[in-house]
């Protein structure tokens, strides 16, 4: 099996929900997909950044991926994020810090990480930096997984639009699918998307309902696993990052989602990217049992 390249950034963040507040949580989406990855399989890339100032305590997480860590002078890229009763997600720009992000770009990667990589997610960043990541990929014929993010679609719509087509695999939830298509049900919006845009296979995230996801001539909506959330930062994350493997592996989106949202529903009952760590494959399996005989 060749790679899976995760590409996106490393981040030490303020998470404020309902019940309590954490500062310097370890997030990042690359990071998050890259552990959710790792659960499966060793064959896992990751190119991200940090700061001078990122944490002692958290370089031993890093450790575990192989791949490229810029040391940046910037510093660490950071989000406050605050979650409502509903745990819908905002993110106080005001004190974002993209910081060490600003530097990933495709130059960084060697020539034999892209000459063994199979899989190409490009997690949330700047569309324009974005996009540097999908030309290449392209150009070399790797199968390319892109994730949004809301506030990107509502600054930057037409270069999002142009950023997304042709993609393979597209992660948006259900707000930025709406945004994109300013069509409200999901299932509909996930099929316009991967009709008028020649995606392969969409995945509309849906939260706490779970997710829907259009391959095919198909459209397949799947619940999420019931769970006591304590913090759902980077659930979208391990959805893709656990996807990712099972895909290559079986060519089957359906199960692989299930997967990746079983991965999700067990960080969301802890804070922090390095939980994912302390999750094990036979417990995933044994939750992915529970919905198809084994």
């Amino acid at each position: 099996m060749k790679n899976i390249l995760i590409v996106g950034h490393t981040s030490v963040d303020n998470i404020i929900t309902p019940y309590m507040e954490k500062k310097n949580v370890l997030g990042g989406a690359a990071l998050y997909s890259s552990l959710s990855s790792r659960i499966f399989t060793d064959k896992i890339k990751i190119l991200t950044a940090i700061g001078k100032d990122f944490p002692d305590g958290y370089k031993h997480v890093l450790q575990r991926i192989d791949g490229k860590i810029v040391i940046s002078e910037k510093s660490t890229t950071s989000f406050t994020i605050e979650y409502d009763e509903t745990w819908h997600a905002s993110y106080d720009e005001g004190k974002t810090v993209h910081g060490a992000g600003e530097e990933i770009n495709p130059e960084l990667i060697p020539e034999k990480v892209w000459d063994e990589t199979a899989i190409i997610h490009i997690a949330t960043m700047p569309p324009k930096q974005q996009e540097r990541f999908k030309e290449e990929a392209m150009r070399r014929g790797i199968i390319t997984s892109l994730d949004t993010y809301t506030g990107y679609i509502k600054k930057h719509k037409r270069e999002v639009l142009d950023l997304i087509e042709d993609i393979d695999i597209l992660w948006p939830n259900k707000e930025e699918a709406f945004l994109l298509t300013e069509i409200k049900d999901p299932i509909k919006s996930s099929a316009f998307l991967k009709e008028n845009f020649h995606l392969k296979i969409v995945c509309v995230k849906q939260e706490g309902e779970g997710a829907c996801i259009c391959y095919d001539n198909k459209i397949k909506k799947v619940d999420a696993f019931k769970t006591k959330i304590q913090d759902p930062t980077g659930a979208g994350d391990c959805t893709s990052g656990g996807f990712l493997p099972i895909f290559i592996r079986t060519k089957d989106p359906l199960r692989s989602l299930v997967y990746g949202m079983a991965v999700a529903s067990r960080k969301i009952q802890n804070f922090g990217a390095d939980s994912l760590l302390k999750i094990k494959r036979k417990e995933i399996e044994s939750l992915v049992n529970t919905r198809f005989n084994p």
